[in-house]
């Protein structure tokens, strides 16, 4: 009895444009899941790590199943400070934190 065994590479995921415009996370079911963490090929065939937030259906290709894995937008909050921008500083009070020093015409939280 002579058995075979043959081994898949599953490829790593890379990145393709839905017909919306949307970017998105082409890859094998087994690699692309929602809430996790995934690397993606890059063009320049650097990798990436991208957040999956959720999947598309399963759908077949020549090359065996795929998904795509919707990636999960970023938010950046800035810190705010309390300090006006550029050094500015209230002309009657002196304060960096005074309304005047965010804005010329208001008034000095002072008066």
């Amino acid at each position: 009895m002579n058995t075979t065994t043959t081994t898949t590479r599953i490829p790593t995921p890379t990145y393709r444009q839905t017909q919306s415009g949307e970017w998105v996370v082409f890859g094998h079911p087994t690699l692309v899941h929602p809430n996790s963490e995934v690397a993606v090929r890059k063009r320049d065939g650097n990798l990436k790590w991208e957040e999956i937030d959720r999947i598309g259906k399963v759908f077949e290709t020549p090359d065996g199943p795929r998904v795509y894995g919707y990636i999960r937008r970023r938010t950046y909050v800035a810190a705010r400070s309390d300090r006006a921008p550029g050094g500015r500083r209230c002309p009657e009070c002196g304060s960096a934190a005074c309304a005047r020093a965010w804005d010329p015409r208001g008034l000095c939280d002072e008066d």
